[in-house]
């Protein structure tokens, strides 16, 4: 794709900071979609397993928490996306996301495909390997959970405290943040909504990132990435960017990627973030966009806010090896795909 050819020839290299595992597709075709964009190192993130949150979750409450906000789903949201926000839909929509991902329980127990995906071919991306943690579990035993996946080879931690209804001021939250601190490894932390129940409030919430800021207070050291900036929802698209944003300005050790935004969130974010403090995703393949059509979309949105090419560096690429510590494939990633 000569678009992401143009990308490169400005940033040199575009590394991944939030994308999954491949599910119900073959590893070649993973491997070709995020060569065509010219990705030269993934962060793959785990999901964890909350089949059992979900099953404890009757579709009685999501009809009743959607009748109470559906006067602003139908006045704020485009009518073609009405059915998709159904309480039915929702509902099946979290139990198919459970069914699919609940396998890859933490990421690591898949250690065989992780191994095809950096085998399959010479010329592929780097991966490194961020654990899911199970926040349904007692603070002692979330740490423990921790230190055995940086054993197991884990070069750092994901929460999503939204899968297990929890807030992120939530003991289980800090405990996973204060392993991190002390592994010296760098942790995710899922903001905003999920795709499901989690697009009405009475769930969303659990992904408001404002409740985080204790948690950052007592742990200055942890370096802790907000992910989507906090602006992940079909219902209101930027949903708590500016929660987020508000902490990257207030400490250093806090940072957010743009994964699965659209555009406009993006440009929105990069003109009211100090630079540099905003890392690329895809969220491929939770997100049914091909990878190398965000890396243009996002690109031409830094062009549009106006930031520095130091910005833009340290976007695609630059604070991701600092902050997350992975390098670009030594080898050169075969973008003949595109």
């Amino acid at each position: 794709m000569e678009k992401v050819k143009r990308v490169l020839e400005k940033v040199g290299v575009i590394i991944d900071a939030h994308a999954h595992l491949p599910v119900g597709s073959f590893p070649h075709r993973y491997l070709e979609d995020l060569a065509s964009a010219g990705i030269g190192a993934v962060v793959l993130l785990g999901i964890p397993d909350f089949s059992k949150i979900i099953a404890s979750l009757s579709l009685e409450d999501v009809i009743r928490e959607y009748e109470r906000t559906r006067s602003v789903i139908e006045r704020h949201v485009p009518r073609e996306l009405w059915d998709n926000l159904r309480p039915e839909a929702l509902y099946l929509s979290a139990l198919e996301l459970a069914r699919e991902y609940g396998p890859l329980c933490g990421l690591l127990e898949d250690e065989a495909l992780i191994q095809s995906l950096i085998s399959i071919e010479e010329t592929g991306p780097e991966f490194a390997v961020f654990h899911a943690v199970q926040l349904d579990k007692a603070p002692d035993d979330v740490k423990e959970e921790a230190e055995e996946a940086v054993k197991r080879g884990a070069k750092g931690l994901k929460i999503i405290s939204t899968l297990f209804m929890k807030s992120l001021d939530d003991p289980s939250v800090e405990a996973a943040i204060e392993a991190a601190e002390e592994l010296d490894i760098p942790v995710i932390v899922h903001a905003g909504c999920d795709p499901g129940v989690w697009e009405l409030p009475r769930y969303c919430k659990y992904g408001d990132p404002s409740r985080l800021e204790p948690v950052i207070k007592q742990h200055r050291e942890a370096r802790i990435i907000i992910a989507h900036v906090g602006g992940y929802s079909a219902i209101a698209p930027g949903v708590f960017v500016a929660e987020t944003l508000e902490l990257l300005r207030r400490y250093p050790n806090v940072y957010a990627d743009t994964s699965a935004l659209n555009p406009v969130v993006v440009e929105m974010a990069a003109k009211d973030t100090p630079c540099c403090k905003l890392l690329f995703g895809t969220d491929y393949p939770v997100i049914n966009k091909r990878p190398e059509d965000i890396v243009v979309e996002y690109y031409d949105a830094l062009v549009y806010a106006g930031v520095s090419r130091r910005f833009i560096e340290a976007y695609f690429h630059g604070l991701a090896e600092e902050v997350l510590e992975i390098k670009p494939a030594e080898r050169q990633v075969d973008t003949s795909y595109a």
